[in-house]
This record gives structure tokens, sequence and C-alpha cells, in this order.
């Protein structure tokens, strides 16, 4: 009779912990948009998410090389970007950046979607995808770029 009372009770705690919805985690989608300016393989973003003003620094690690595509003119290539929210908090984006001629030698547009890969920290669960769009001025290694998309944390 007694193992029974506890088979029981062991079944109604699991059933607390793994059915009810409101002990779960639950995933929240924040809604994210900003700018942001690199030089080089660094700089800085000030991103809005879910009404709440951030300021990241960035950090660019090219994947894949630049490739010229058939036109000529335009490029690609696979990148890497981590915001970094200080003390411990990131999380980081993998794009393929299309590059296209803007009309004047050296600038481009660049537009790309980006998938959250990682966190760390309050991101430690972080998913999502981004939108960018900008202008590279390729002889100097500068762009600047806005970003939209959501992404959620923490993530089931």
């Amino acid at each position: 009779m007694s193992r029974s009372i506890h088979y029981v009770a062991y079944l109604a705690l699991l059933g607390l912990l793994f059915i009810n919805p409101g002990v779960r985690a639950q995933t929240k989608m924040n809604a994210v948009n900003g700018t942001g300016h690199t030089t080089g393989t660094a700089g800085t973003a000030s991103l809005s998410m879910d009404g709440t003003a951030h300021t990241a620094t960035v950090t660019v690690t090219v994947v894949e090389a630049d490739t010229v595509l058939e036109d000529g003119e335009s490029h690609r290539m696979k990148t890497r970007h981590l915001f970094d929210f200080g003390s411990g908090d990131s999380f980081t984006t993998e794009e393929i950046i299309t590059m296209t001629p803007a009309g004047t030698p050296s600038m481009y547009k660049m537009a790309a979607v980006g998938s959250v890969k990682e966190g760390t920290g309050a991101y430690s669960t972080a998913r999502g995808q981004l939108h960018l769009q900008g202008d590279m001025n390729m002889d100097k290694s500068e762009a600047d770029w806005s970003v939209k998309g959501s992404v959620c944390n923490p993530c089931n």
C-alpha cells in the first residue's frame, strides 16, 4: 500500500513539472530592429529588442571567402556577426551577404538574412532570424547597415 501511495505522489509531481505549461519555459519572440556601423571586422550596433534599447560591440568574421558572381560585379560571402552586449551576454548570427554595385565606384548595396546560431549569458538559448541591409565601401572596408527581425529568448 505504501508503495502505491509513493508511486501516485511521484506521478503527480511529474505531472506538475512536465505537463503543466505554467512550469515550463515559454518561448518569447522579441522584435529586433536597429542600426550599426563596422570598419574592417569591428563595429557597434544600437538595437531595440521588444522596445528596450541595447548597445553591442560587433565582430565580423568571414566564414567563406568573397566570391565574384556571374555578372562580374556583385559579390557574395558567408559571414558571422557576434553581437556582444557585455557582462557575458551575446549572440552570433550566420548569413550569406550579397553585395551589388551601388553606381559609385567601390560602393555596394548589401543584403542578407542571418540566423541566430548561438548565444551566451542571457542569450544562451537565443534563436531567430535577422534581415540585414546597408551600404558597403569596399575600398575603406566600412559598412553602415540596418537590421530587423526577431529573436526568441528563452527558446524551447
